[in-house]
């Protein structure tokens, strides 16, 4: 088992509990290890789609950029 701490906790409904509001630093969890890793995983998956977003976006932005090069050139 290991300790996570954490500033607030989301419940099943939604809401989320800080612990601030209950004059507390942090809330202590214990997970097992494999909980632990599941949750890395789930992490890194989660990084490595936003990733890939983010490049096909800038990829997209690159061709709209050359595509007013072009047209703003033929105007002129």
């Amino acid at each position: 088992m290991m300790t996570i701490f954490t500033k607030f906790i989301t419940l099943r409904n939604g809401k989320r509990i800080f612990a601030s509001q209950y004059g507390l630093e942090a809330f202590c969890i214990e997970v097992s290890e494999e909980k632990h890793q599941e949750y890395l995983e789930k992490q890194r998956k989660k990084k490595e789609k936003t990733d890939a977003e983010k490049k096909k976006n800038v990829k997209k932005n690159m061709n709209l950029k050359i595509n007013r090069n072009k047209k703003s050139k033929k105007n002129s």
